[in-house]
């Protein structure tokens, strides 16, 4: 009986494990496989990529985080119908919705969803940038 139970417990957890958590990434757009994220085009197209796309078909996933030049990332793994890519958000350390992250500077929160997330992009001569503006929550 003991070993049923067992059993069962991790037949269950083993299918709730993968059927939860990142989708596979499949990316069908040669920009983001020929260039770096950071790079002029791949912000551009994923700028196009993200208005053109329906709201409930895009997923965020936190990838990261990442400082530059005393300003702070949450690196963001971005899934839609038939693209993958990764944008850098700019992030303050007084975004309350975000304190754990910062203060863990990312550390545990690899391949949480982003439920709700909005954010704006500004765009200038090297590219697209994105901002942080507000989340719904952080799904793990």
């Amino acid at each position: 009986m003991i070993r049923n139970f067992t059993q069962l417990f991790l037949i269950a957890a083993t299918c709730l494990a993968v059927s939860c958590g990142k989708q596979e990434c499949k990316n069908t757009n040669p920009v983001f496989d020929a260039n770096t994220p950071d790079s002029k085009p791949y912000k551009a197209e994923l700028t196009k990529q993200l208005a053109e796309a329906e709201k409930n078909s895009v997923k965020y996933w936190i990838n990261s985080y990442k400082e530059v030049d005393g300003q702070q990332y949450m690196v963001v793994d971005i899934t839609g119908n038939g693209f993958c890519a990764t944008a850098q958000m700019a992030i303050s350390p007084e975004d309350t919705k975000l304190q754990g992250f910062i203060k863990a500077k990312g550390k545990g929160y690899s391949g949480a969803e982003l439920e709700g997330l909005q954010y704006g992009i500004t765009s200038d001569s090297n590219g697209g940038h994105f901002i942080f503006k507000e989340l719904g929550g952080v799904i793990d």
